[in-house]
């Protein structure tokens, strides 16, 4: 649930900082930019969230215990690791493969501001 609030979070202030540096740029070179629908939230945060832990439920279950552990228990590959029973090169591949995977599923959803 925290990572899914993190996301959804990080998300939105990257959507923020982009949205900022968009409009000090049209002040600076005195451009007027019409409002533009696209930039406007799809989702609200409740939303996002539950649409993300969808994406995590289809994750296989080593992925989402690897990245789980990794982003909401704060754990080092290591004690990763130790919990999945795997060498730490593994748990590694866990936690990027799960990350790759949850990226293409949000793109896929339009989760994903673009």
């Amino acid at each position: 649930m925290v990572l899914l609030y993190t996301i959804s979070r990080n998300l939105s202030i990257n959507y923020a900082k982009k949205i900022r540096n968009k409009k000090s740029t049209a002040i600076l070179s005195d451009e007027a930019t019409p409002k533009d629908k696209s930039q406007e939230p799809m989702f609200s945060l409740q939303d996002l969230e539950y649409r993300m832990n969808i994406c995590l439920s289809e994750l296989k279950e080593e992925e989402r215990s690897a990245i789980l552990l990794r982003n909401i228990e704060g754990y080092g590959l290591q004690k990763i690791a130790d919990i999945l029973d795997v060498n730490v090169a593994t748990a590694s591949k866990l936690i990027i493969r799960a990350q790759e995977r949850l990226v293409k599923m949000a793109k896929a959803r339009n989760l994903v501001p673009e």
